[in-house]
């Protein structure tokens, strides 16, 4: 067993989902015969298969879609069965297939998934990174809600391949293939093996759907679904070699942002060795160099990170809302941004930039050539926006507003001036877009500003508003599409609170009194899990 068996969280979670398999009898689950510890090392004892795998077949040139799809329908019992049990694989993929000579199939290391490989890494919100970046659905790329429909979502990544010889999102690094099940709509198996039905094209798509909600109810219907659509057509022969797709550059530099924000940061550690920082900062906002001390928004981070990563296709700008003191600012400042830097998001030197004011932040180490812009509008919006760009634009910020108020919708012009010759944009993000509305502004510069900010592409613009002036947004016209689609700031839920009052404790090397995060939770009126 790995190293990672050291961690506590580990191996608890080793024992509880050990346990959970060993009590699965299905005949085409591998048993677990026992587990446990040996001088320190975790172990986990399975019955050996005589055999092959999936992904041998695979290479073969043996492997028919009939034989295919009756080995997927074995798994698909046993994945049902698990689900039923309370169980999610969560690492579904040919080489966790194995076959014996009587093409009798069992689904390996069921409900275990340890990253031993480069290709097995984990998105899981608490610890380690859990599955293969090929198989993974958006759910667990995006720190959605995770249950055995995710497990379908691989099954049919799995089906795709035996239909066709190729992944459904090839990629020479697991950036590419992220981008593919996270933005990328789901291409038709026909498109790459012409003897596939449509049948077997809508079934395989439905089972792939981003959304879990539009999947089969169950794996064992998406492969009855695939048996009836190979009775209605010729038998073929079997699939060609696995085929390689391009990359949009574009999104590629945002996607790589996900996969760190998943991969979690590393301890921000005391300032000194005597007299460690406080890890809370009250009731001021977080800033970028609050960054290592900031937890609990991983998941949102990541939902605009996508967001963002959409928006280099479609353009809209990106709204955040949220309610007067829900930590909007917090999320922007201490954790976007800094989730776009190349290096650790939670290191790196942040001194020397105020995100309270116009600025170009290049701290940490950000993308190469990247550019990052925060602004309020205040009561001169135009001005502010000038402000945060003139320094790179080239151009004195006063006659920048100008030529911004005359013709708002060049804006991307000058953007593109901030634009570095890689694929990282610039990113703009406008805090307390509100101001618009509570401060005095005429409305030609409310107008020209949400023209400016709507036509800024190659720039990709990030809009925080609070929740109660929303409909005063909507009336203006260049930013309804991307007020028709916002992202919403909710309160954190039980486990995301836990780890904002846990976690930067923890880092600081600061030990907690035994019951408190329950009492602040209660004081709250959070109710804990199992309470």
């Amino acid at each position: 067993m790995p190293e990672t068996g050291v961690d506590e969280r580990f191996r608890a979670r080793f024992r509880r989902e050990a346990r959970l398999a060993a009590g699965l009898v299905h005949p085409h689950a591998v048993p677990v015969h026992d587990f446990g510890e040996i001088d320190g090392q975790l172990y986990l004892d399975m019955m050996l298969v005589e055999g092959s795998d999936l992904r041998r077949l695979l290479g073969s040139g043996l492997l028919t879609p009939e034989r295919a799809v009756a080995l997927l329908g074995q798994i698909a019992s046993a994945l049902d069965a698990a689900h039923a049990a309370g169980l999610v694989h969560r690492d579904v993929k040919p080489s966790n297939i194995l076959v014996d000579a009587d093409d009798h199939a069992y689904l390996a290391d069921f409900g275990i998934a340890f990253p031993t490989s480069p290709d097995a890494t984990a998105l899981t919100g608490s610890g380690p990174v859990l599955g293969t970046w090929d198989y993974l659905a958006p759910e667990r790329l995006s720190g959605g809600p995770v249950d055995g429909r995710a497990d379908q979502y691989s099954l049919a990544c799995v089906l795709f391949e035996c239909l066709t010889g190729r992944l459904p999102h090839p990629g020479g690094e697991p950036a590419a293939v992220v981008a593919g099940h996270l933005l990328a709509p789901a291409p038709a198996p026909s498109v790459f093996a012409a003897t596939v039905s449509p049948a077997l094209d809508a079934l395989v798509l439905r089972g792939m759907a981003k959304d879990p909600t539009r999947r089969f109810p169950s794996c064992a219907a998406l492969i009855t679904a695939a048996e009836v659509a190979l009775r209605d057509r010729p038998a073929v022969a079997a699939a060609p070699a696995t085929l390689a797709a391009p990359v949009d550059p574009g999104q590629e530099w945002l996607v790589r942002a996900v996969v760190r924000a998943g991969a979690g940061r590393r301890c921000a550690g005391p300032a000194d060795e005597t007299m460690p920082p406080c890890p809370y900062p009250g009731l001021r906002s977080f800033e970028r160099a609050d960054a290592a001390w900031f937890h609990g928004r991983d998941r949102m981070v990541t939902d605009l990170l996508i967001r963002l990563a959409e928006q280099v296709r479609h353009g809209d700008p990106v709204v955040l809302v949220g309610a007067s003191g829900s930590g909007k600012s917090s999320l922007l400042r201490a954790g976007l941004l800094p989730a776009l830097d190349t290096g650790d998001p939670a290191g790196g030197d942040r001194s020397g930039h105020d995100a309270s004011t116009p600025h170009s932040v290049r701290g940490g180490r950000p993308a190469p050539d990247q550019t990052q812009l925060v602004c309020t509008p205040g009561a001169d919006p135009i001005g502010a926006l000038a402000a945060a760009i003139a320094p790179l634009a080239g151009e004195p910020a006063g006659e920048l507003a100008g030529e911004i108020r005359r013709a708002p919708s060049g804006f991307g012009e000058w953007c593109r001036r901030l634009a570095g010759p890689g694929p990282a944009r610039p990113v703009l993000v406008v805090d307390q877009f509100e101001e618009l509305f509570s401060h005095e502004v005429p409305d030609a510069d409310r107008l020209a500003f949400a023209t400016a900010l709507a036509s800024a592409a190659p720039a990709l613009v990030l809009l925080a508003v609070r929740a109660d002036l929303v409909e005063r947004c909507v009336d203006l016209a260049p930013l309804r599409p991307a007020l028709a689609t916002p992202v919403f700031l909710g309160p954190l839920s039980e486990t995301e609170l836990r780890q904002a009052i846990v976690t930067p404790a923890q880092d600081a090397g600061v030990a907690i009194e035994p019951g408190l995060p329950e009492r602040l939770m209660a004081d709250l009126g959070v109710r804990a899990a199992g309470s």
